[in-house]
């Protein structure tokens, strides 16, 4: 994150900081059991953890062309898996400009 220029890591933030704002609504307006408020919003391999069964009942991550990690949890949200969007979870990743898939995080940064 340090390495990005100024106004592409106010973008960021401000992205960030709009996609919480709408889990933290959407965590009121769901009210889960499973799933409190407070929650993240994001969808990325990094932070998923997950029973073998589940990975096994999803078929696995899908071979799509981008954001195969979001198509991923859309599957795991079609069988009814309980998914929680725990902020105990930490993961670092790089601010790399160049990356493996066509969209993603690298993608992002790009635009």
């Amino acid at each position: 994150m340090e390495s990005l220029d100024q106004l592409t890591r106010l973008l960021h933030l401000k992205d960030e900081k709009y996609q919480l704002l709408v889990a933290e609504l959407e965590g009121k307006i769901i009210d889960s059991d499973f799933d409190p408020f407070p929650r993240h919003h994001q969808h990325f391999n990094g932070s998923f953890a997950i029973t073998s069964e589940s990975y096994a009942k999803s078929g696995g991550v899908p071979i799509v062309e981008h954001l195969e990690d979001c198509a991923f949890f859309e599957q795991l949200q079609a069988l009814d898996t309980k998914i929680r969007h725990s902020f105990d979870v930490k993961v670092y990743t790089s601010a790399r400009c160049v990356g493996r898939a066509q969209i993603g995080l690298s993608y992002q940064l790009n635009v």
